[in-house]
């Protein structure tokens, strides 16, 4: 998780968290949006707002939807 100490490291993850929402919201492809949806949770954990569970189990989604395409 981010270090609660570091505001500007903090402000960056926030940044870099709402640019993937905004992407999000533009592409259409599956797999890319995976990789998007799959970055967001990682964002999230860092900072805190999903759970450890919560992040694996859409990492688990993430890994078993892009071992599908493989």
């Amino acid at each position: 998780m981010a270090d609660e100490h570091d505001p500007q490291r903090l402000d960056e993850l926030h940044h870099r968290l709402e640019a993937l929402q905004k992407k999000l919201d533009l592409v259409t492809h599956k797999e890319t949006r995976a990789e998007i949806r799959y970055e967001i949770a990682r964002i999230q954990w860092q900072l805190g707002l999903i759970g450890d569970e919560e992040f694996h189990q859409i990492e688990d989604f993430y890994e078993s939807f892009t071992y599908e395409w493989c």
